[in-house]
């Protein structure tokens, strides 16, 4: 008697469009879809509306899903797509830094406070300008963690491909660091 593991009964559920299944693959997904289409765009509008295509593509498609990779894998590959489909047809919107909005109640001063902003908003203006396809590897792994392999399966490219775009794109950014502070 073969007996599903609770993986391969929630994969089976989803499947079949039970209810409860989809709402807990969205809730205990969101945020690192979000996360994700945030890193990309750098706006938190565009962000949600990632979030959302990205979600309706994965349960229109589940069926299609085979159950070769990560089920996480798929999802971010799914969401890396939507993301680059979005730049590519570009955001009209404009972004709003939410670090402007907050005030820090802590014991730093006020200017250190504004230097850290202003190195938070450079460090991301950096990250934005980076091509697609090398901002969708970047945000992967250097904001989600995702070990190499796993990025070069969820972007479908080798992991030499995605080893050289990471090791550009930190150049870049390193580059555009140094060159703001005069080094």
């Amino acid at each position: 008697m073969n007996i599903l593991t609770k993986n391969e009964e929630f994969l089976d559920l989803l499947k079949r469009g039970d209810v409860d299944a989809r709402s807990k693959f969205v809730r205990d997904n969101q945020e690192n879809v979000y996360g994700l289409g945030f890193r990309m765009t750098g706006n938190r509008d565009d962000a949600l509306d990632i979030t959302q295509e990205t979600f309706v593509k994965a349960l229109e498609n589940i069926r299609k899903f085979r159950g070769e990779s990560l089920i996480s894998t798929w999802l971010y590959s799914i969401a890396a797509n939507v993301a680059k489909d979005f730049l590519r047809r570009g955001s009209k919107r404009t972004f709003v830094d939410i670090d402007e909005v907050v005030i820090s109640a802590d014991s730093r001063t006020p200017l250190s406070i504004l230097e850290e902003k202003d190195e938070r908003r450079f460090v991301r203006e950096a990250v934005l300008s980076l091509p697609p396809k090398a901002r969708a590897a970047f945000v992967l792994r250097f904001e989600k963690g995702l070990p190499i392999s796993e990025i070069a399966s969820i972007l479908k490219r080798s992991e030499g491909t995605i080893k050289a775009q990471l090791h550009d794109s930190v150049a870049r950014i390193r580059a555009k660091l140094e060159g703001k502070n005069g080094r």
